[in-house]
């Protein structure tokens, strides 16, 4: 499943319907471009917490990966770690969504 999942991203990046970042990520889902936010496995509680903070007002679909930073970075074929990712596309956005389970409010 990962490496189903890692495919749909870089398949996604190539066709350039993925922003990549905590700011990009979180310009996308304000300007109501975001269709799917993944977050890294690996991603820390203080990064998630800052980006629900700024984007709690779109109440964006969010999906935790199954990758980390790493694996992230290179499915989406960067050379530095990135643990924010945005999909704008509704094809990708389906299928990724599909093969990660549903994050979990509090």
């Amino acid at each position: 499943m990962n490496n189903k999942i890692a495919g749909l991203l870089g398949l996604a990046k190539r066709a350039g319907k993925i922003q990549v970042g905590f700011d990009e990520t979180v310009k996308q889902v304000r300007e109501g471009k975001a269709l799917l936010t993944v977050m890294a496995a690996d991603l820390s509680p203080k990064s998630e917490k800052e980006w629900r903070f700024a984007t709690k007002q779109q109440n964006p679909s969010i999906r935790r990966l199954p990758l980390d930073k790493t694996e992230l970075a290179h499915a989406l074929g960067l050379a530095r770690e990135t643990g924010l990712a945005t999909v704008c596309d509704e094809g990708f956005a389906k299928a990724i969504a599909a093969l990660c389970p549903d994050e979990k409010e509090d």
